[in-house]
C-alpha cells in the first residue's frame, strides 16, 4: 500500500485493525476476515480509506533490494582469541550419510572428539565454532577424511542443491489440492490420491 516511517507505523497499525470491525462481514465467519475486506474493496480503496482515518497520506513505498548475505562458509577466526570456526555446507538441509560423503557419521565423530559449539545458519548451513586454534589442522583433517565440504566445494554443489530443490519442492504437492483433478479422472483416485509432480520454475 505504500511506506511508513517507524514513528508513525503504530498509528497506521491502529487504523488498519480499525477498518475490519467496522466493514467486515459480522454474519458470516468464513468472510469475516480483514482480507475478504481488500477482496471485497481492493487494494486502493482499502488504501484511501485507511489515508481517511489518518488525515495523511501514504507515501509510494521504494523498491526493496536484497542482497545476498554471507554464507559463513570456510575457516574464520573469531573475535576470541585463539578460537576458530568452520562453516560447512549442508546440502538441502540435510545431514545424513551419502556414498560420496558419510557426513551424518563424520560430523558426529568430530563433535564427539573435538567439542565444538554447533551452529544452524538461516540458509540451512552448519558451522562448527569455538575450536581452539591448536585443533584447527586436525579438524580439517577430520573433514578432508569424511569428504565433508566446505567453501572450496561450492561451485559444484550449489548447481547440485538446486536441482534437488526443484525436485522436492515437485514433490510438495499436498493431496488434498489435486482431490479435484483426480475426481475429474486426471490419475489417482479418491480413496487413495496419489502424490503428482509438479515441476516449478523459478
Amino acid at each position: 500500500m505504500g511506506f511508513v516511517p517507524p514513528n508513525r507505523l503504530l498509528e497506521v497499525v491502529t487504523r488498519i485493525v480499525e477498518l475490519q470491525p467496522d466493514h467486515g462481514n459480522r454474519g458470516d465467519r468464513s468472510r469475516a476476515g480483514l482480507k475478504c475486506v481488500v477482496e471485497n474493496w481492493g487494494i486502493e480503496r482499502v488504501k484511501a480509506e485507511i489515508e481517511t482515518r489518518l488525515g495523511w497520506e501514504l507515501v509510494v513505498a521504494p523498491p526493496v533490494c536484497f542482497h545476498h548475505g554471507e554464507r559463513h562458509l570456510g575457516w574464520h577466526d573469531q573475535n576470541e582469541p585463539a578460537r576458530w570456526d568452520v562453516g560447512i555446507f549442508v546440502e538441502n538441509g540435510r545431514i545424513k550419510d551419502t556414498e560420496g560423503c558419510p557426513m551424518l557419521t563424520g560430523l558426529r565423530e568430530i563433535v564427539r572428539r573435538f567439542r565444538p559449539a554447533v551452529r544452524l545458519t538461516p540458509l540451512q548451513d552448519l558451522i562448527l565454532s569455538g575450536i581452539p586454534e591448536e585443533k584447527v589442522e586436525a579438524v580439517r583433517a577430520a573433514l578432508k577424511d569424511y569428504r565433508i565440504p566446505t567453501e572450496k566445494h561450492l561451485s559444484n554443489l550449489r548447481r547440485r542443491r538446486s536441482r534437488k530443490i526443484d525436485h522436492l519442492c515437485s514433490e510438495r504437492v499436498d493431496p488434498i489440492e489435486i482431490r479435484p483433478c483426480h475426481a475429474a479422472g486426471h490419475g489417482g483416485s479418491r480413496q487413495h490420491p496419489r502424490r503428482r509432480r509438479v515441476s516449478p520454475s523459478f
